[in-house]
Formats: structure tokens, C-alpha cells, sequence
């Protein structure tokens, strides 16, 4: 995963990020993106991560990508964001 530099404004952060497979990479899309910190109220902070990328083999990889594989990115964004929510807790960095 690639980090850029952190953007604070006021109560809020956010932080570009990158994701690509090492291994088997010519199959898999580079997902960029960025994830976003703010505080809803006192006890209570947003993390919220968006992106893009672009399905992988022209358009073959778009048809696989519209088939089943999207619900795949989608499951594995999900997994990301709750590993860094539990790191983010661990830390006392969310509330």
C-alpha cells in the first residue's frame, strides 16, 4: 500500500492512498484512492475510504469486473477499511 502526505484541515484528515497486488499484478487493478478522518461529535470519528481503479486485460477484464469481480473490490475495500478501523481503535486514535 502507498501513502501520501496527510492533509489536516481543522477537526478532519485525510491521506491519499494507493493499493496494488505485488504478486500476479497484470490481473489485478492498482486501486487509488484516499481515506478521510472527521469527527461526527465528541465521541464519535468518520472513517471513510474512497477510490478508483480500473479492471485489469482491456475488455475482458471489464466484463469480468461487471460480472462478479466489482462485488470482489467492493468486499475487499470493506475488509481494508474495518483492519484499519481496529489499528485506528488499538491506537486511541477513533473514538
Amino acid at each position: 500500500m502507498g501513502l501520501g502526505s496527510l492533509i489536516k484541515d481543522g477537526s478532519w484528515a485525510e491521506l491519499p492512498i494507493s493499493w496494488k497486488v505485488t504478486a500476479a499484478g497484470l490481473f489485478f487493478p492498482i486501486f487509488n484512492g484516499k481515506m478521510q478522518l472527521a469527527p461526527v461529535d465528541p465521541t464519535v470519528t468518520r472513517l471513510t475510504v474512497s477510490g478508483m481503479y480500473k479492471p485489469p486485460l482491456g475488455r475482458i477484464g471489464l466484463e469480468l469486473d461487471d460480472a462478479f469481480m466489482h462485488k470482489v473490490a467492493e468486499g475487499t475495500l470493506k475488509d481494508l477499511v474495518e483492519a484499519i478501523s481496529r489499528m485506528l481503535e488499538k491506537a486511541n486514535v477513533l473514538a
